[in-house]
Protein backbone atom coordinates (compact mmCIF):
# COMPACT_ATOMS: atom_id res chain seq x y z
CA UNK A 1 0.00 0.00 0.00
CA UNK A 2 1.51 3.28 -1.11
CA UNK A 3 0.29 6.06 1.15
CA UNK A 4 2.63 8.73 -0.17
CA UNK A 5 2.35 8.04 -3.87
CA UNK A 6 3.37 10.80 -6.28
CA UNK A 7 0.48 11.59 -8.58
CA UNK A 8 0.94 12.43 -12.21
CA UNK A 9 0.54 16.16 -12.94
CA UNK A 10 -0.66 15.52 -16.49
CA UNK A 11 -4.47 15.56 -16.41
CA UNK A 12 -4.94 14.68 -20.07
CA UNK A 13 -7.91 15.66 -22.18
CA UNK A 14 -11.37 16.24 -20.69
CA UNK A 15 -13.90 13.46 -21.03
CA UNK A 16 -15.83 13.97 -24.26
CA UNK A 17 -19.27 12.96 -22.99
CA UNK A 18 -18.89 15.24 -19.97
CA UNK A 19 -18.12 18.24 -22.16
CA UNK A 20 -21.19 17.48 -24.27
CA UNK A 21 -23.32 17.04 -21.16
CA UNK A 22 -22.21 20.39 -19.73
CA UNK A 23 -22.83 22.20 -23.02
CA UNK A 24 -26.29 20.63 -23.20
CA UNK A 25 -27.12 21.89 -19.74
CA UNK A 26 -25.84 25.34 -20.67
CA UNK A 27 -28.08 25.38 -23.79
CA UNK A 28 -31.12 24.42 -21.71
CA UNK A 29 -30.39 27.14 -19.15
CA UNK A 30 -30.06 29.77 -21.88
CA UNK A 31 -33.30 28.58 -23.52
CA UNK A 32 -35.17 28.80 -20.19
CA UNK A 33 -33.73 32.28 -19.53
CA UNK A 34 -34.81 33.49 -22.98
CA UNK A 35 -38.30 32.06 -22.42
CA UNK A 36 -38.67 33.80 -19.07
CA UNK A 37 -37.30 37.03 -20.49
CA UNK A 38 -39.81 37.00 -23.36
CA UNK A 39 -42.73 36.30 -21.03
CA UNK A 40 -41.86 39.01 -18.52
CA UNK A 41 -40.57 41.80 -20.76
CA UNK A 42 -43.75 43.87 -20.42
CA UNK A 43 -44.21 43.56 -16.67
CA UNK A 44 -44.31 46.77 -14.69
CA UNK A 45 -42.94 47.37 -11.20
CA UNK A 46 -46.16 46.27 -9.49
CA UNK A 47 -46.18 42.93 -11.32
CA UNK A 48 -42.56 42.28 -10.34
CA UNK A 49 -43.32 43.14 -6.71
CA UNK A 50 -46.33 40.81 -6.61
CA UNK A 51 -44.29 38.00 -8.19
CA UNK A 52 -41.49 38.53 -5.65
CA UNK A 53 -43.92 38.50 -2.70
CA UNK A 54 -45.58 35.31 -3.96
CA UNK A 55 -42.17 33.66 -4.41
CA UNK A 56 -41.11 34.62 -0.88
CA UNK A 57 -44.38 33.40 0.63
CA UNK A 58 -44.28 30.11 -1.25
CA UNK A 59 -40.68 29.11 -0.58
CA UNK A 60 -40.54 30.73 2.85
CA UNK A 61 -43.62 28.75 3.82
CA UNK A 62 -42.01 25.54 2.56
CA UNK A 63 -38.86 26.24 4.57
CA UNK A 64 -40.86 26.99 7.71
CA UNK A 65 -42.83 23.78 7.21
CA UNK A 66 -39.62 21.76 6.96
CA UNK A 67 -38.22 23.41 10.08
CA UNK A 68 -41.46 22.77 11.96
CA UNK A 69 -41.49 19.11 10.93
CA UNK A 70 -37.88 18.82 12.06
CA UNK A 71 -38.76 20.00 15.54
CA UNK A 72 -41.87 17.84 15.80
CA UNK A 73 -40.14 14.61 14.82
Amino acid sequence: MRLFKKWQKDRGEPVVWLVGFCSGIERKKRKAAAFLSRNTQYWNRTSWTVALVLFILLFGGCCLLLIWKGFIH
